[in-house]
């Protein structure tokens, strides 16, 4: 009678880094009622009027806030929500 060693499996468990907050600087997926496109935000309203007010465009606003031009662009099509110390910038901005 022959027995056989009981296999060990040797998979390793990967460590997942902790993330902050679930909108900390990440895309965020919003479909309008017809299921596609995007949904402005009220802070992505507010950056287009502030913008539009002052007669600049994506890539002037961005240099202002010092981020690029798509960073911005996303922030103003609501397709990302920025980090801490860029709403820092961007409220010092809209309270100008």
């Amino acid at each position: 009678m022959t027995t056989k060693k009981a296999s060990k499996s040797r998979t390793k468990k990967r460590k997942v880094a902790a993330r902050p907050g679930p909108l900390h600087g990440k895309r965020v997926m919003r479909r309008g009622p017809s299921g596609g496109g995007n949904v402005r935000t009220p802070l992505a309203e507010s950056l287009r009027s502030w913008r539009l007010k002052h007669g600049l465009s994506q890539g002037a606003a961005a240099e202002k806030l010092l981020v690029s031009k798509r960073c911005y662009h996303d922030w103003e099509r609501g397709n990302r929500v920025p980090q801490r110390a860029a709403m820092a910038r961007i409220s010092k901005a809209l309270a100008a």
